[in-house]
């Protein structure tokens, strides 16, 4: 979209070249009636702007981060999944169940067709397994149909039973213990601990100051998101 005159703060206008512009005779000229740079001119960042380009440049791709982090996941990011737990043995020690490969075929209908009828853009993902009898060395490989998986479109959103959703990236909070104190609405002092491993349920410790003629102290935990306990009954577990 190319900027117009119209479009350029009122002094600015008159000329399609601002470094041509000619000044007159005085101190701050180079020259008289020689082309010369008036400085008076630019006095905001968006003049700069102006006098830099008369044209936007190509907008960026807003979702290219999303295209990429999904394109990761499909090519990397399931291989490092399947890595994880394969191979997967049973109780005896005898059968094995290897993760060797996966395919993801097409989807079964557009993005137009899946908004129109209320469906999933999705398509079908199937994985190369192989089953081995550690005590006869006899192998069995097969390909097995594991399930749907949901499908982005080029705007990075994915449509999920005709609705278009969007993934909201969070900061996750860094594991470790954290420490917080404040006073209740009934003056007690509380102190609170909240533990955040890498992996499982959060735990929440509180110790509350009563308020009474003898002092007494109540402790309680809470785990995920379950109701307050007693500390000794996490104690006890």
């Amino acid at each position: 979209m190319a900027r117009t005159i119209d479009s350029l703060p009122m002094r600015l206008r008159g000329t399609t070249n601002f470094y041509d512009t000619v000044v007159p005779e005085g101190p701050a000229s180079i020259g008289a009636g020689k082309p010369a740079f008036d400085s008076t001119l630019v006095k905001t960042a968006r003049d700069r702007a102006h006098l830099k380009q008369f044209q936007f440049d190509e907008v960026p791709n807003l979702v290219e981060m999303q295209l990429e982090s999904y394109a990761w996941f499909l090519n990397v990011g399931l291989r490092e999944l399947f890595d994880s737990f394969s191979p997967i043995e049973d109780f005896t020690g005898t059968m094995s169940l290897e993760f060797l490969d996966y395919t993801l075929g097409e989807p079964k209908f557009s993005p137009d067709e899946c908004r129109e009828r209320d469906l999933t853009y999705e398509m079908p993902m199937k994985v190369k397994v192989r089953v081995v009898n550690k005590e006869t060395g006899e192998l069995k490989e097969s390909e097995v149909y594991l399930g749907e998986m949901p499908c982005m479109t080029e705007r990075g959103t994915f449509i999920i039973n005709g609705a278009e959703r969007v993934v909201v990236a969070q900061l996750s909070r860094s594991s470790g213990a954290y420490f917080k104190e404040e006073i209740s609405y009934s003056g007690r002092r509380l102190l609170q601990m909240q533990i955040i491993p890498q992996e499982g349920a959060w735990v929440d410790a509180e110790v509350a100051e009563e308020a009474t003629k003898d002092i007494t102290i109540a402790l309680g935990t809470k785990v995920a998101q379950s109701k307050r306990m007693p500390i000794t009954t996490l104690m006890r577990a």
